[in-house]
């Protein structure tokens, strides 16, 4: 691809000052496709500035994209509508983190190819997950200042005991997997960022984190760390609610 050539050879501070152009149609925006690419080919590497924007760009391409296949629910998301984008975001992440990690993922590969085509179907498997569950989790509520409801705190509350070195243990093993990928799509984001050795936040310039790529607070994050823990807990120790 010629615009992917005169993007490799660009100084990396002049690549991350492309990710801010949105408009397709001027010379410096950088394609979906790309954008990828440039993820993948530096995961090897320390993360920089320029690697946390082009991160922070594909996150929000990939969710723009979810949100344009389901162009009906534009004006107001329903709960059902929330939890298919986040079960796709988890799932696209999940790709991202595992790949990063040197585990490759070929599925990947074709979201070079064709971004958003791979977005819509991503879109369509998730909307084929969640429409026979959809009642299953309840939907976290949020007071006006944009953090969990008292109730959603008190659910999680009494939990942070449990963390991921105790659900790693190799007793565990692939129920553990199974019970994470059945958790609601927001915590399955989170366990699997925490999973790989991900932090909630960081101090340091450039750091990608989990609060910086869900674009939550991390005291949002935190909450919805222990209820996720708080779940697999029950099921892993046989505990009933």
């Amino acid at each position: 691809m010629a615009k992917l050539e005169e993007l490799i050879i660009l100084p990396r501070h002049e690549i991350a000052a492309c990710c801010g152009i949105s408009e397709a149609d001027d010379t410096k925006f950088i394609p979906s496709e790309c954008l990828l690419y440039l993820v993948r080919e530096h995961r090897s590497r320390p993360t920089d500035e320029c690697a946390e924007m082009l991160f922070k760009t594909l996150m929000e391409r990939f969710e723009r994209g979810i949100l344009k296949s389901g162009a009906e629910f534009a004006e107001t998301e329903s709960v059902v509508e929330g939890s298919i984008r986040d079960e796709a975001v988890s799932k696209f992440i999940e790709l991202l983190v595992k790949d990063k990690n040197g585990e490759y993922q070929p599925k990947l590969d074709f979201f070079e190819i064709r971004f958003n085509k791979c977005v819509a179907g991503m879109r369509y498997d998730a909307k084929r997950k969640i429409y026979p569950t959809a009642n299953v989790h309840r939907p976290v509520e949020y007071g006006e200042d944009g953090e969990p409801s008292v109730e959603f705190e008190r659910a999680a509350r009494g939990y942070v005991d449990f963390g991921p070195e105790e659900i790693e243990e190799p007793d565990y093993g692939p129920k553990l997997d199974q019970l994470i990928d059945e958790l609601p799509p927001l915590q399955k984001s989170i366990v699997v960022m925490r999973r790989q050795g991900m932090k909630i936040e960081s101090n340091e310039p450039g750091a990608v984190t989990i609060s910086g790529i869900l674009n939550k607070t991390p005291k949002t994050i935190s909450k919805h760390l222990n209820l996720a823990f708080a779940t697999l807990k029950k099921s892993l120790k046989g505990e009933t609610a």
